[in-house]
């Protein structure tokens, strides 16, 4: 039989317990969970996006996307420690570690 004291313990602990999985949870919501992006690494390279800023540079130059392909500053991760700014036009100009983003042609005609 449990005495009074007992349970109201146990209360306690499973409500600190449930605030602590709330804050967790809203912590991780709030920074996109970029606390985990460079820890959990299960597949490919886990510090480079240049697949990822390919792909977005790709689709903009088929959709016409001046704004995107032209003037959006982005940023390349080619590994954990070095960082490029530019643009898709701006990396369209050269390789990085054996991956190309292919030049959009005519998209960033300046003269209007």
């Amino acid at each position: 039989m449990k005495k009074k004291g007992q349970m109201q313990i146990e209360v306690l602990v499973a409500l600190v317990m449930g605030v602590l999985v709330l804050a967790f949870g809203i912590f991780g919501f709030i920074t996109n969970w970029d606390m985990f992006n460079n820890k959990v690494c299960i597949f490919g390279n886990c510090y480079s996006n240049v697949e990822s800023v390919q792909n977005e540079c790709k689709l903009a130059c088929i959709d016409n996307d001046k704004e995107t392909y032209c003037e959006k500053e982005i940023k390349l991760k080619l590994n954990e420690n070095k960082i490029e700014k530019g643009t898709c036009e701006s990396f369209s100009n050269q390789p990085f570690d054996g991956f190309e983003i292919e030049p959009c042609i005519n998209i960033c005609n300046y003269k209007e």
